[in-house]
């Protein structure tokens, strides 16, 4: 079955390094994991077949609308020997930038390979487990339930529906789209208490992946994220991505707004 993530992370061309790509269906807000992937889909049209991206650093400048285009417009900032940059700016028409994101691209060099021990075999599997809070029609999603471990820390496993294909570009770009699920709510968790009141405002600003190792993100990965601060209205989360059987596959950060008081994306 083809992933309904492809027509997501569909662009047009518009010449001068200049891409468009179309918000999702059904949706008040575009959700901030579909900028960052087609920012970076962007971003990867302008580099050789034999760069690859390693890392990425995205700024939720403002909530994109659901009923516009999203216009990605790349900067080729530097091709070096070893490594390229590209800074991509997303804007629509009747506002101003939405997405600032940042790419770094590597060819592949040899290197000694290290990854802290993980210990998996405690948790239950994704297939006990009901559909969880971000599960949707892109992303099967299953929350596990917490059983100890670091205070508030978190994990849920997820896989992007349907067959990816064998681009490792593809599971990349389903990587950056899926890894925008859970670490807004995360960052909430030191304040369980107020999760009910209705003036919360919770909002995702800065956002950055770590790509490690290739993966699929058609089977099951493991997300753990801990919030690490909380304070002046922002919450930090750490986290991490592994693979079933438990290797590192992707490192994210992010940090969100946290404020208490009617949801104005003008206050931004």
């Amino acid at each position: 079955m083809r992933a309904p993530l492809h027509d997501r992370l569909a662009l047009d061309e518009l010449g001068g390094d200049r891409f468009r790509g179309a918000p999702e269906p059904g949706h008040r807000h575009v959700f901030g994991g579909l900028v960052v992937a087609q920012a970076l889909a962007a971003a990867c049209r302008t580099v050789g077949v034999d760069q690859h991206v390693h890392s990425l650093h995205a700024t939720f400048v403002r909530t994109g609308r659901f009923d516009e285009p999203l216009d990605h417009h790349v900067e080729r900032t530097r091709d070096g020997v070893s490594f390229a940059t590209r800074r991509v700016v997303v804007r629509q028409p009747s506002a101003d930038p939405v997405l600032v994101l940042t790419a770094s691209f590597h060819g592949d060099e040899d290197g000694d390979d290290y990854q802290p021990p993980v210990e998996l075999t405690g948790l239950p599997r994704p297939e006990d487990l009901p559909p969880g809070r971000y599960d949707g029609d892109v992303v099967d999603c299953r929350d596990v339930p917490p059983a100890g471990g670091p205070p508030h820390e978190r994990h849920m496993w997820f896989r992007v529906r349907g067959d990816l294909g064998d681009d490792p570009l593809v599971h990349v770009l389903a990587l950056a789209y899926a890894s925008d699920n859970g670490p807004t709510r995360a960052a909430r968790e030191p304040q369980a208490h107020l999760l009910d009141r209705a003036s919360r405002q919770s909002l995702s600003l800065d956002h950055a992946v770590w790509f490690l190792r290739p993966t699929r993100a058609d089977r099951w990965l493991l997300s753990t994220l801990r919030p690490v601060s909380t304070g002046r209205s922002r919450g930090l989360v750490h986290g991490t991505v592994h693979t079933a059987d438990g290797v590192l596959v992707a490192a994210v950060t992010q940090e969100a707004l946290q404020r208490l008081g009617p949801a104005d994306d003008q206050a931004r």
